[in-house]
């Protein structure tokens, strides 16, 4: 607890002293769980202050100790991960977790088809560092002003989560939106190019710096920004589909394009998805998360078997949104071994 206290004020030596500390005493009193944890946060004290020689050696004692609890699967993590911290940990990567086991993209040969089968699929988003809690807590409370749309609230609890930790990506990503709200697109482009210096392609950011400029430019209306916060949140029904086709005949832009098709896809109306999948990609102005997932859907829908791996090859190819070439790579990896 004093090491956590220590180690969220910035005071790193403390930090260290007193979860060290806490470390031996479990250890003695032979509670194994418990004193995993204080290794654990070890590590990520060491990871967050960019002493990487340290982290490297204390995640390999991680390792070591997860091997003596009988943990093979988690010890083979985090040997990888101090290993990738060695090489230098780059800032923002995604991987792919199977039943709570992180694997890295450029792993995916290790694994069967069958893991995918089995197994829960999911993708997360890795820094080279934590996020702080109370930085979280602020976030959190942020974002929940922002969908009662008190966005004066919500902007000063994204400011105290960055106070709290300068490094972290989440409250400024939360801050860009927040400034679209306000239809303050020069304000939100400076956060979203932040948040991408910070974590590159983080989450839709790089979309998200299309559209702040896009705006800016007078090239398209904030009214668009408005439907694309409607669409973006939960399923994509027919009240929505028949919204993009209303939008679709104003203004040509893939990313209507993008939700119309999955719309569609979701109708299991495929036909007309893969025309407006096609209609999408054709217009040059796009941003590549956008014009990946575009790649990624049409390739769910089209008949043809070498087409759906060509657009696959060009998904992953194109890595746009990192996300969206993960789910390429299982969905080839899974059509190849059919």
């Amino acid at each position: 607890m004093r090491g956590e206290l220590y180690f969220y004020r910035g005071d790193f030596e403390q930090a260290v002293k007193a979860t060290k500390e806490a470390l031996e005493l479990f250890q003695n009193a032979n509670n194994q769980e418990a004193a995993l944890s204080n290794l654990i946060a070890i590590y990520e004290i060491y990871r967050y202050f960019d002493k990487s020689d340290f982290a490297y050696q204390t995640c390999l004692e991680v390792s070591k100790k997860l091997d003596l609890m009988g943990k093979t699967k988690h010890s083979s993590m985090y040997r990888k991960q101090a290993e990738i911290v060695k090489s230098g940990e780059p800032l923002n990567r995604v991987v792919l977790v199977l039943d709570g086991i992180s694997h890295e993209l450029s792993d995916l040969d290790e694994l069967s088809a069958d893991d995918f089968r089995k197994q829960n699929v999911t993708f997360h988003y890795v820094r080279n560092r934590t996020t702080l809690p109370p930085c979280l807590a602020y976030q959190k409370m942020g974002r929940g002003y922002r969908q009662q749309r008190k966005y004066t609230e919500a902007l000063e609890f994204f400011k105290k989560a960055r106070e709290i930790d300068r490094f972290d990506p989440g409250c400024l990503y939360d801050k860009g939106l927040t400034h679209l709200d306000l239809k303050q697109p020069k304000l939100a482009l400076k956060c979203f190019k932040k948040t991408h210096d910070l974590a590159p392609y983080w989450f839709e950011v790089v979309h998200y710096i299309w559209l702040s400029e896009e705006l800016i430019a007078d090239r398209i209306p904030f009214e668009i920004y408005s439907a694309l916060r409607i669409l973006s949140v939960g399923e994509i029904n027919s009240t929505k589909v028949m919204a993009c086709q209303n939008y679709l005949v104003k203004f040509r832009l893939p990313v209507l394009h993008l939700y119309h098709g999955i719309g569609l896809k979701n109708a299991n109306n495929f036909a007309d998805a893969e025309k407006t999948l096609r209609a999408g990609l054709e217009i040059q102005n796009v941003d590549v998360d956008v014009k990946s997932k575009l790649l990624f859907y049409l390739a769910s829908v089209v008949k043809d078997k070498e087409e759906n791996r060509k657009l696959l090859d060009e998904t992953i190819k194109l890595n746009g949104s990192w996300v969206t070439t993960g789910m390429a790579m299982v969905v080839k990896k899974l059509n190849d071994a059919r």
